[in-house]
């Protein structure tokens, strides 16, 4: 060996086809072996986990229980060798890598000549992840995240031996007090998947579970058909109470039919959850309802007049910041309003005059199913004396007014007028709109 050795250092300079041995009993790769990974380290695993397997150029890692947050490797190259990236930018090593047993989705590292002028990879090596155990639930020491139901969108199940594995096939949540359970099969992409933010957790999409308050039981489903329960349970919590409509327009009612409402939205469990009914004159009516969770049937005092009125939740006490509109119709098809000028908005229908500028575009929210809508002022002093004022639709965001310099100053009432186009006569208008308009 040293005999060859040095002849290659005399002929160094006449040939460069001869090289300095492996000093490695592993067979070399069949194809370019000048570009190879010598050695490669990866933080929180063991050396002597990791294996090189030259001739398919295949890195095996025998996976402990759990990772660290970060495992990203330290690894040494053939002189001939360089990165085509570096391993950051490339996510090698990141947890949701290591999260997979289907060898199509391997991490891999891309090597080229050193000579290479390109980033065009010419060899690549695979990382292949060897789980040492199936699938095993957290010791009892790891705790588990709360839940909050509307506020987070994941469930955090903290596992042992998750990489390497396949996910589990569905997981179950017995709640401890009911004994109700809540089954989510892994069935399609974004419902249990690898946590790409918790290290050594499995991540369940929360939304839209029929989850209530309490704690439960929680047990996956392996691939091989056994079960595994975690020792610890699972606290979910409610989050804020909010209905599933826009607050600027929210419900509407027909006076004179039944005065029950069905609303529904996240949070509604009744215990918790209190509505009461705003008047624009600021008196306030609390509002029964049934269920103990969404949807809750809402019972409405019978005698509302049309109008505008606003849905106010409240979830332990204290409100939950956000008013639903009420509009109180004579008809199904009579045109409303939901704001002027961002007023009220999710918040609570008030009397106060409001003033608003001329020559300046003015947003409005309305809902009209026939003719051409305008606005319309009424004088408050002179029922005869009004303008109506042309929509324009926005590709932006809600339709404008705009009050010229021929409509007088004065107090005015809003409405929403349907016009037939042929005639001009009015065929249906909205309940005045809860504020005056001031005209400077």
């Amino acid at each position: 060996m040293k005999l060859i050795y040095l002849v290659c250092l005399l002929i160094a300079g006449f040939s460069t086809s001869c090289r300095r041995p492996v000093t490695s009993d592993e067979p070399l790769p069949l194809t370019y072996p000048e570009l190879r990974i010598t050695s490669i380290r990866f933080a929180g695993i063991p050396d002597d986990a990791v294996q090189i397997d030259q001739p398919t150029r295949t890195i095996r890692v025998r996976l402990p229980a759990t990772l660290p947050a970060g495992t990203t490797p330290s690894l040494t190259l053939s002189d001939e060798a360089k990165l085509v990236s570096d391993l950051t930018s490339a996510g090698i090593g990141t947890l949701s890598r290591w999260c997979t047993s289907d060898t199509a989705n391997y991490q891999k590292i891309y090597l080229t000549s050193k000579q290479s002028t390109t980033s065009v990879p010419t060899v690549s090596y695979s990382i292949r992840p060897v789980a040492t155990s199936p699938l095993m639930a957290a010791d009892a020491s790891t705790s588990m995240r709360p839940f909050v139901i509307g506020d987070s969108s994941l469930i955090h199940l903290p596992v042992q031996h998750l990489y390497g594995n396949p996910l589990p096939q569905s997981i179950t949540f017995t709640n401890r007090s009911t004994g109700a359970q809540v089954v989510v099969l892994n069935q399609s992409f974004g419902t249990v998947l690898c946590s790409s933010t918790l290290a050594n957790h499995v991540d369940v999409s929360g939304n839209g579970l029929a989850l209530e308050p309490g704690l439960y039981a929680v047990t996956m489903l392996r691939a091989d058909g056994s079960t595994v329960a975690e020792p610890n349970s699972l606290d979910v919590k409610a989050g804020k109470a909010r209905l599933d409509r826009d607050p600027i327009f929210g419900y509407t009612l027909v006076a004179g039919q039944p005065a029950s409402l069905t609303v529904s939205g996240t949070n509604l469990f009744s215990e918790q959850v209190q509505v009461r009914l705003l008047r624009p004159d600021g008196t306030t009516t609390p509002v029964t309802q049934t269920q103990r969770r969404s949807p809750f049937v809402l019972i409405l005092p019978v005698d509302l007049k049309p109008g505008y009125y606003g849905l106010d939740l409240s979830q332990a006490g204290q409100s939950a910041g956000v008013v639903y509109r009420l509009s109180v119709l004579r008809t199904p098809t009579q045109p409303y309003i939901g704001m002027i000028n961002y007023q009220p908005a999710g918040q609570a229908p008030v009397q106060t005059p409001m003033s608003l500028p001329r020559n300046q575009a003015v947003v409005v929210a309305y809902v009209s199913r026939a003719g051409t809508a305008m606005l319309t002022l009424v004088s408050q002093t002179n029922a005869s004396q009004l303008y109506r004022l042309p929509l324009t639709t926005a590709l932006d965001g809600y339709p404008k007014f705009t009050i010229p310099d021929s409509v007088p100053a004065g107090r005015y009432t809003a409405q929403i007028q349907q016009i037939d186009p042929a005639t001009q006569a009015v065929i249906q208008s909205s309940e005045p709109f809860e504020r005056p308009i001031d005209v400077p």
